[in-house]
């Protein structure tokens, strides 16, 4: 038998060779080789032309090209054929990737996996087939793949259909089925079916307690019934409230009292969209619910249902209401939860008082101004204020609202002055000011002295000065939207006591790399574009914390280190997952054992 070159370059240029003249490779060479993703094979291809890499990387780059195309030729070229014979055409964006499927009326086998490679290529996550009128359990068995499933075109669930979608454990859309008979009820929910993301069957009117009780035997992670839109039946009301999942009602305008009795005992969030009015009675019944209550269709309080609710220990949603009274807000006062009010435009001092004693996050995102008057009522407030469409704050207003304790949310101001910025100074909790373009050095150094996170995802440059502010602060800092980073910056960022947020960095050198890995807590880089060894080495040189590089290219000497050694620290992409297996499948076809 012949004998190969132990040399790793000369090796693949054999092997290369072979293929394009279409030898057999040795079976003592490369027993098998199978590439199962031509992208990353192309990133390794690209990362050839940097300066960084040599001839020798080059030719084992090109070598592995070659063998990628010699092999997937003859399956390349079906997939071109089955896609001209299927009835849609991919779109020409090739950035989007999309589907037509518009005018299909039925999925063949083949048809569906050849749709289903496609999304699972593109990255794309919900398959829709809103117009395929029938699926066979063999086609069921493919589209079960896809993470999330629509198909509106079902109009009527038989026994085959619920046995099939009995292994389908992503988001499940059957809007268009307007009866659930009990019996398939029992094949869909089926104890011994595998766990379902979600479940959406927005067509029902109506829905039997039986087929309830049956679907509440599978575990479904969230439930859309949008057709009920009275709901007065309490045994219905019953059985909704022992799912175990998400249930969302968003069309029910009508409860009665005793219905609500006994929906109140559902653990998780309840959401009515279209509920224009709570009688108090209603609203007792509503308090007895431990979760999270959203009456998003409710615009106007009363005394008497604000006091009832009030009563409620869990968060409460209130987002369509525009004022308040001081006797309606002093019932809301008891509230142990969070409470959103985020359509309500004015507020008094002593409404905002009372509202101050709720513990739990206060969300007043209608409020566009706030006087020193009401920024003294909401000064003892203890869980998180979120104010985030107040324009502008004055220095006394930034004092009072520096003493609430938790998160402070201010992302409607575009400017903030050093004054101001003293003013939040004492802050205890964390601060977000998402809108903010730039900030001075002093008003850094100010916000550098709060505790606790700081967000100003606005800010896409970071000046040496605004930077020094932040050295030695406590809690995480959020800089999504700056795209470069300096050296000094780097140093100084390293002394944040919490995790940084540097999502937009888009390149950086190896002593940039360097200075950041002394920093204690994690650090995010996920669009960091290709990353050469160097930047590589000194990355992983950080000790306290992961690095997220989830989004980046490796040059392909960097992607050999990442199949060579293992760096805890470092948290990579699937595309850098899949680039360094090859790597691993490549470097064991050159060690084995000679012939």
């Amino acid at each position: 038998m012949k004998k190969h070159s132990e040399n790793p370059c000369e090796l693949y240029l054999e092997l290369s060779r072979s293929l394009a003249s279409d030898q057999a490779v040795p079976v003592a060479v490369a027993p098998e080789m199978e590439f199962s993703d031509f992208s990353a094979f192309s990133l390794w291809y690209e990362s050839a032309e940097d300066s960084e890499d040599s001839e020798v990387n080059k030719s084992i780059a090109t070598a592995i090209l070659a063998g990628f195309f010699q092999q997937s030729h003859r399956q390349s070229s079906r997939v071109v054929n089955d896609v001209v014979e299927l009835p849609w055409v991919f779109s020409k964006q090739k950035k989007s990737g999309d589907i037509e499927t518009g005018l299909l009326r039925w999925l063949s086998l083949s048809d569906a996996e050849q749709v289903v490679r496609h999304q699972i290529r593109s990255g794309r996550l919900v398959l829709a087939l809103d117009s395929v009128t029938t699926v066979s359990s063999d086609v069921l068995s493919v589209l079960q793949q896809m993470p999330g499933l629509r198909l509106n075109g079902l109009q009527m669930l038989d026994d085959a259909t619920a046995v099939g979608l009995q292994n389908y454990t992503g988001d499940l859309v059957l809007d268009q089925v307007r009866e659930l008979p009990d019996d398939v009820a029992v094949l869909l929910g089926a104890k011994s079916a595998k766990p379902l993301q979600g479940l959406s069957l927005n067509g029902l009117q109506a829905v039997s307690v039986a087929a309830i009780e049956a679907l509440n035997q599978r575990s479904i992670s969230s439930l859309s019934l949008a057709g009920i839109t009275t709901l007065d039946d309490v045994a219905l009301a019953a059985a909704l409230a022992t799912f175990s999942g998400e249930l969302k009602l968003p069309n029910v305008s009508v409860v009665s009292v005793e219905a609500a009795t006994a929906l109140a005992a559902y653990p998780g969030t309840l959401s009515f969209d279209r509920l224009e009015q709570v009688s108090e009675a209603v609203a007792k019944a509503f308090a007895q619910h431990k979760g999270v209550l959203w009456l998003e269709g409710l615009t106007k309080l009363t005394e008497p249902v604000a006091k009832a609710l009030g009563q409620k220990q869990g968060s409460l949603g209130l987002t369509s209401i525009p004022e308040i009274s001081e006797e309606e807000a002093a019932g809301l006062a008891t509230l142990q939860g969070d409470l959103w009010m985020s359509a309500l435009e004015a507020l008094s001092p002593e409404a905002a008082g009372y509202l101050g004693q709720i513990r739990g996050c206060l969300a007043l995102d209608g409020l566009m101004s706030l006087s020193a008057e009401q920024a003294a009522g909401l000064s003892d407030h203890v869980g998180g204020l979120r104010l985030e469409r107040l324009m502008e704050i004055s220095p006394e207003v930034a004092k009072f609202i520096a003493k609430a304790e938790g998160e402070l949310w201010l992302d409607g101001l575009s400017d903030l002055d050093e004054a101001v910025a003293k003013g939040l100074a004492g802050h205890s909790g964390g601060i977000s000011v998402d809108n903010l373009a730039s900030i001075s050095p002093g008003v850094a150094r100010a916000l550098g002295k709060t505790q606790g996170f700081i967000r100003l995802d606005g800010m896409k440059q970071l000046s040496e000065d605004v930077a020094t502010g932040f050295i030695g602060h406590h809690g995480n800092i959020s800089l999504k939207a700056v795209r470069d980073l300096s050296v000094d910056n780097a140093k100084a960022l390293a002394t944040v006591k919490g995790d940084i947020d540097l999502t937009d960095v888009r390149k950086m050198d190896a002593a940039t790399a360097l200075a950041l890995s002394s920093h204690q807590g994690e650090i995010r880089l996920p669009r960091l574009k290709k990353i050469r060894t160097s930047v590589l080495l000194a990355l992983a040189e950080h000790k306290q914390g992961a690095v997220w590089v989830l989004e980046s290219r490796f040059s392909l000497r960097a992607t050999y280190c990442l199949a060579k050694a293992d760096f805890p620290c470092l948290k990579v992409g699937k595309t850098a997952e899949r680039a360094v297996r090859q790597v691993q499948k490549w470097l064991q076809v050159i060690h084995l054992s000679k012939p």
